[in-house]
């Protein structure tokens, strides 16, 4: 919960949490504008949820 609200209020840090530093740079350079914010947001909140089903899906041998 704590970082889906990161990802609204702070999308580069949740970007950064995950280890995706070049995507953090980017969502960063988003977030200097008013316009680029909300797309900052999806993009992290994607990047999270997409995180979060990770381990779930089964490994390959």
């Amino acid at each position: 919960m704590a970082a889906f609200v990161l990802a609204l209020v702070l999308p580069f840090a949740a970007l950064v949490m995950r280890g995706r530093y070049l995507a953090a740079c980017g969502a960063l350079i988003l977030q200097a504008t008013i316009l680029g914010w909300p797309i900052a947001t999806v993009w992290a909140l994607v990047a999270q949820r997409a995180g979060d089903e990770a381990p779930r899906r089964p490994s390959e041998p």
